[in-house]
């Protein structure tokens, strides 16, 4: 009898052993289970979170290139000469003058700008060149910059300094080495042969004119248009940036 009861011990213990292994491995292939599922999950979720990142970023720079772009389409020229016209009218507000501006578009390029300014201000008196800059794309693709700043000293002649560039794979300008005697009022000849045959990107230029009563006008151009001025009287200022753009702006401090 006791030899009995010691084998049903013994084989209840078995069989419980057996229960608890079986229970411990379907737990364990139940946790891998649910590790495997949750490390897809956060792989698709990681992955969706990229696509919705580089979407954001390419609409973002969609939206940049559309508003900060110049004016190609003749709906955004035309939008661009309207606000021209608007700024115009502003300026008069501002600087309390009144400017001519016949029309509800106008075209923003230096001309138009001091014509507009003519009644107001009267003649240019003084015009001063401060810089260029010209970037050309050989058909290889390479990019060069041809920049010049020029040097007003007291008493004597403007210096032209002239500097050279090649844009690395970054889009990054790299000051390249020129011969001396060409670095300091370079001549035409020597900026054509810089040049050479490469088509032109990009072409910018600034400077400032004066009027007799002392007004400063200062302006940036970007391919034959005006890309911002600035213009003072008194203790006004106004100014604009952008403006052969879609994206203009301008204030009156």
């Amino acid at each position: 009898m006791k030899k009995r009861y010691l084998l049903t011990i013994a084989i209840t213990v078995a069989v419980m052993i057996l229960f608890f292994w079986n229970d411990r491995n379907e737990l364990r292939d139940e946790s891998s289970a649910n590790e495997t599922e949750t490390q897809v999950a956060r792989l698709d979720t990681d992955k969706k979170s990229e696509e919705v990142i580089k979407k954001q970023v390419l609409d973002s720079q969609n939206i940049k290139d559309k508003s900060t772009g110049v004016a190609t389409t003749a709906e955004q020229i035309a939008e661009v000469e309207k606000s021209f016209s608007s700024h115009l009218k502003l300026l008069g507000q501002c600087l309390g003058v009144i400017p001519s501006v016949e029309s509800d578009k106008v075209d923003p390029t230096f001309d138009n700008l001091i014509i507009a300014l003519r009644p107001a201000f009267g003649d240019v008196v003084v015009k001063m060149d401060d810089w260029t800059q010209l970037d050309m794309r050989a058909p290889s693709g390479v990019v060069t910059r041809i920049r010049t700043e020029t040097e007003y000293v007291d008493n004597g002649n403007p210096i032209k300094r002239l500097q050279y560039y090649k844009m690395n794979e970054q889009g990054m300008p790299e000051l390249q080495v020129l011969p001396a005697e060409h670095m300091v009022d370079p001549s035409d000849s020597y900026l054509e042969t810089l040049k050479g045959d490469a088509p032109t990107v990009n072409d910018e230029k600034g400077g400032r004119v004066y009027y007799s009563e002392g007004e400063e006008l200062v302006l940036v151009e970007r391919n034959n248009k005006v890309q911002s001025f600035s213009l003072s009287k008194g203790e006004k200022t106004f100014s604009c940036t952008e403006t052969d753009t879609v994206s203009s702006n301008c204030q009156c401090l």
